[in-house]
């Protein structure tokens, strides 16, 4: 039968009802990136935090590893690709014929996209997806109720106030890697009034008549304590809100204590990423954290162990547990300068992970 048999002037009733469920998801991206130790790597993964961020569910993109020959790194990548069913593939290099195919046997995304670099400034690195479409923002979740559930007795605020941080140095990426820095893309966040305030990290020596934020603070501690007492939430929260139809990758073993990743390479910050796909990211705890060795300092780690003390509840036996890891420093390493440091400050118990994590 072809179309213009079909007389649709008779029309006729189906043999059986059909029922028909629908609702409306998140868009899934995967990210592939280069892994070597590189200024140019960095810039890129600046690029897809940022745009992650600001996205609805984004702390659920995935970011995959490709060598230097754009491959997929191992077949633990392609299997990751796999469970994950990308709607849209997006490359930071070309890819063999052979990547290609895996990608579309294993996944076959809606749009396999390479990354044109263009211009020769930041703008250089961000994500150029939304030629196809534009996915919902984090700033759509902002009047969840869900966004009070851990702590129904600030309800009574009205506005939301939301952790920034004003024109960090080079390098410093404590709050862009772990919180979020923006809501909209390519835009400072700054307080919308009715709607949220900011609470802003900024130097002292920022003059008073610079509007930075609703509110500041100058150290990393400060920020952190704000966290720990629930007085704000940082963007990752908005990002993670009602993302229940993503895929989590599970596992016990990794799941069952908070992760604190420490170290500041490019694979470092991928593995900070790719853990927190074993957590249930509905809850209020980040589940996992990455801090750079060189802002390590017992004010820091104080307010590190009231964070843990107040927010994290996972672990086994009746024991809340950390678990430090590190692609760029060594067991050794993890035990002697941070394991020791670190518990002093939580009733957490700290272990330092067992061999790298293999993320799958």
């Amino acid at each position: 039968m072809n179309a213009l048999d079909i007389n649709f002037e008779k029309r006729k009733r189906l043999e059986r009802d059909v029922n028909v469920t629908y609702f409306n998801r998140p868009v899934k991206i995967a990210f592939l990136v280069p892994f070597d130790e590189n200024q140019e790597n960095h810039k890129i993964l600046d690029a897809v935090f940022a745009y992650s961020y600001s996205c609805w569910a984004g702390t659920r993109f995935i970011i995959l590893k490709l060598n230097s020959n754009g491959e997929l790194r191992n077949s633990e990548e392609v299997e990751w690709l796999s469970i994950y069913d990308a709607d849209v593939v997006y490359s930071y290099t070309s890819l063999t014929a052979e990547t290609v195919n895996s990608i579309e046997k294993f996944n076959s995304p809606a749009n396999l996209i390479k990354h044109d670099f263009g211009r020769d400034d930041y703008r250089s690195y961000i994500p150029k997806i939304d030629y196809y479409f534009s996915p919902v923002g984090s700033i759509s979740t902002i009047h969840s109720p869900s966004i009070f559930s851990d702590n129904p007795f600030r309800r009574d605020v009205g506005v939301l106030k939301i952790i920034t941080q004003n024109d960090p140095a080079d390098g410093d990426r404590f709050v862009a890697d772990n919180f979020g820095n923006q809501v909209i893309r390519h835009n400072v966040l700054h307080e919308i009034p009715g709607l949220l305030q900011t609470i802003c990290l900024t130097s002292e020596s920022t003059p008073e008549n610079h509007h930075v934020g609703t509110e500041r603070v100058h150290s990393l501690a400060e920020l952190l304590s704000i966290l720990a007492k629930r007085v704000a939430y940082p963007v990752s929260r908005l990002a993670a809100l009602h993302s229940e139809e993503m895929s989590v990758i599970n596992s016990h073993r990794i799941g069952s204590a908070f992760s604190l990743v420490i170290g500041k390479a490019v694979e470092d910050r991928i593995l900070f990423w790719s853990l927190r796909h074993h957590y249930d990211l509905r809850h209020s705890c980040l589940g996992c954290m990455i801090i750079s060795p060189d802002d390590i300092n017992d004010e820091l780690l104080k307010e590190l162990g009231g964070y843990l003390n107040n927010n994290n509840f996972t672990g086994e036996g009746g024991s809340n547990s950390v678990s430090l890891v590190s692609r760029s420093l060594s067991k050794s390493k993890l035990n002697s300068e941070f394991k020791d440091a670190i518990q002093k400050h939580t009733y957490n118990t700290v272990r330092v992970c067992n061999g790298l994590i293999k993320v799958k």
